[in-house]
């Protein structure tokens, strides 16, 4: 735990190469004392690849998210969910990150069909940026019908909150409405 620490004081500070041997050494102490499939591990990876995320090496961090994720599946714990979904839509962005939109879209997808069984559709933030992840990616591979459809729930969900993330996006998926509705009518 102490490793954890100082390697999240390191990446405060921006000094990520500290922070991954930091965080490196709690994961060789947790592999020494914890059973393979302990949550610890599974957090510890995920704090891994976030630390190599912002260093921008995203291969290293798609392998760490997809440890993280088979060892925290394997638990099987309820309590783990939120963990699960939010490992799915970082690892999704950081497959976006190395233009994998296959696996990025695959794991966006995990991300929004756990949330759609476990929370309320509307009213939901996580839902709407969910939803806004996967539009942008089908955006990207160049599949305007599909991601016209998880923009406009996204949108749908957009138009009854207030929330401050939310509101930001009204603008962009307006203009984005705008240009995959222009690529489905030049098809």
């Amino acid at each position: 735990m102490l490793y954890t620490a100082i390697a999240e004081i390191y990446n405060i500070k921006e000094n990520y190469d500290q922070a991954l041997t930091y965080l490196q050494q709690s994961l060789t102490i947790f592999h020494k004392c914890l059973p393979p499939d302990h949550f610890s591990i599974a957090t510890t990876h995920a704090n891994i690849s976030i630390a190599s995320h912002w260093a921008a090496l995203y291969e290293q961090a798609a392998r760490h998210y997809e440890k993280a994720l088979d060892i925290a599946l394997k638990c099987k714990d309820p309590a783990n969910l939120q963990f699960i979904v939010t490992t799915h839509d970082n690892v999704a962005q950081t497959y976006v990150k190395i233009r994998d939109f296959k696996m990025g879209l695959y794991h966006a997808e995990q991300a929004l069909q756990i949330r759609l069984k476990h929370h309320s559709p509307m009213n939901n933030v996580d839902l709407a940026m969910n939803y806004w992840l996967c539009a942008t990616i089908l955006g990207a591979m160049i599949q305007p019908k599909k991601s016209l459809v998880h923009l406009e729930k996204a949108n749908a969900i957009i138009q009854v909150t207030d929330h401050p993330k939310l509101i930001k996006l009204r603008p962009t998926i307006e203009q984005i409405r705008r240009l995959l509705n222009k690529q489905i009518y030049l098809k």
